[in-house]
């Protein structure tokens, strides 16, 4: 057992105050916090979730409720001059991750971002100087805490996943993943990282942390009557009309109503599945999840993933054809009438869910993609790799890096090389040498020890010394 004083000298950095949206972030941070390995000597929960505000009560752990925050701001706030004010924040003009999402108007999540960011200005200006955590989201609230923190120059490192099961890569202010600049990586993790690609070829399977596994359950009537959605379902709406609680993920009419029509759209499209003929020259696209914030944040630009396509299919050869596939995360997800459209003309193939993705790409003359993980799969096994947007495995010299459509289908025409092995090795050094070993929100003991440690050990390395 670890003594008290050493529990107190591990405690290297001030305060830090964790974004919480949801119960499980509360109780993972909760558990974080407790360990001996967590660097910070105050923790303070920073809470768009009021059942999360109980858990942290019950625990006795500093809260800061956001909403308790605004509801003290004026009711009628003006975007416009708030935006001119606080220096033009470009984070205040990206609406589409709450537009898609939570069914706002542009004007309603520009109106909720700037009461975000007021509150957190009134709540975290007098803690001085902090740390911030959160994960990476395009949601007005983590938007606003970005641009608050950027703006009071303070330190945040959000978290994101990493392709590696069971690590994450942190940014320090900044929500595109930098890869640190090395020309040679170390051995170690060249040997780590090119171990785990070796296994995932050998077996390949679906890249998706751990916290992410109930959402690539196949839409269907057994998803919206399992015993963890429902108990999901009722435990929202006990909190809502209940409770009277408010939280961030509160569009339940939205949730629900969109997971009626994945069963629907999902049901209807059993039929429409297809695969080009053999000897067919093909690129292969994947779709993203609609309201992924790759797209919503990352790549507005190709956020309409069918006018993508229209795009694709007009700038290939008339004798090539496009493949493309759902998300396993959101089948059932796209709009029916666009797809079929697509699918009518002849030259796109929409390839069954089941079929591996990597399967798909070996066949055809290149992958294309904005920045999805399978783009980094096809990657990994050498196969030719263009990107259209930001990713972590862009301008890494193992993919063509196209700026348009149009460059891309002239480069796939062209035809592109796949990445050599070497590289690629590098690159997979570099990415597990920049991550760290976190699996968020996962509450095993060993997982929670493992998570804190590798917290701490991002804070330390990224998080300039004071």
């Amino acid at each position: 057992m670890t003594s008290e004083p050493a529990l107190i000298q591990a405690r290297t950095r001030g305060t830090v105050v964790l974004a919480v949206l949801a119960v499980r972030d509360a109780e993972w941070y909760l558990a974080l916090a407790a360990r001996p390995e967590w660097p910070w000597q105050r923790t303070i929960l920073l809470c768009t979730n009021e059942a999360a505000i109980a858990v942290a009560r019950k625990a006795g752990r500093e809260f800061l409720s956001v909403f308790t925050a605004e509801d003290a701001l004026p009711k009628d706030l003006d975007p416009a001059r708030l935006h001119a004010e606080y220096g033009a924040p470009p984070e205040a003009l990206s609406t589409a991750h709450e537009e898609t999402n939570n069914g706002l108007t542009r004007d309603q999540a520009q109106r909720k971002f700037w009461r975000r960011f007021l509150a957190y200005r009134n709540l975290l200006e007098p803690l001085g100087t902090i740390d911030v955590v959160q994960e990476l989201g395009g949601f007005a609230t983590n938007l606003a805490l970005h641009a608050w923190c950027r703006w009071r120059n303070q330190h945040e490192l959000v978290i994101e996943p990493a392709p590696f099961p069971g690590r994450a890569v942190f940014s320090y202010r900044n929500v595109f993943v930098e890869l640190p600049t090395i020309e040679n990586p170390p051995a170690d993790a060249v040997a780590r990282g090119t171990a785990w690609r070796d296994a995932f070829l050998s077996r390949p399977a679906v890249l998706m942390p751990e916290k992410d596994s109930l959402f690539f359950r196949p839409a269907g009537i057994g998803k919206l009557l399992s015993f963890d959605f429902q108990r999901r379902a009722w435990r929202k709406v006990m909190r809502r009309f209940f409770f009277r609680q408010r939280e961030e993920f509160s569009a339940l009419s939205v949730q629900v109503r969109e997971q009626a029509m994945r069963v629907v759209r999902s049901r209807a499209l059993r039929h429409d599945y297809r695969t080009p003929p053999s000897g067919t020259t093909y690129v292969y696209y994947p779709l993203h999840v609609p309201w992924d914030v790759q797209l919503t944040f990352r790549s507005p630009a190709h956020f309409d993933q069918f006018a993508l396509l229209d795009r694709l299919i007009a700038a290939l050869p008339p004798t090539w054809c496009v493949v493309t596939k759902e998300h396993p995360a959101a089948l059932g997800s796209y709009p029916l009438g666009p797809l079929r459209r697509l699918i009518a003309g002849g030259r796109c193939f929409l390839a069954p869910p089941q079929l591996n993705s990597l399967e798909l790409a070996r066949a055809a003359r290149t992958v294309i993609t904005v920045n999805s993980k399978v783009g980094f799969e096809a990657m990994c096994a050498g196969l030719p790799v263009i990107t259209l947007g930001p990713s972590f495995y862009r301008g890494q010299g193992c993919t063509i890096d196209a700026d348009s459509v149009e460059a891309a289908a002239a480069a796939a025409v062209a035809g592109v090389p796949g990445a050599a092995r070497d590289a690629v090795d590098r690159l997979l050094g570099r990415i597990w040498a920049a991550s760290f070993p976190t699996e968020l929100y996962v509450q095993r003991d060993e997982a929670i020890a493992t998570s804190a440690a590798g917290i701490r050990d991002a804070a330390q390395a990224l998080i300039p010394s004071v």
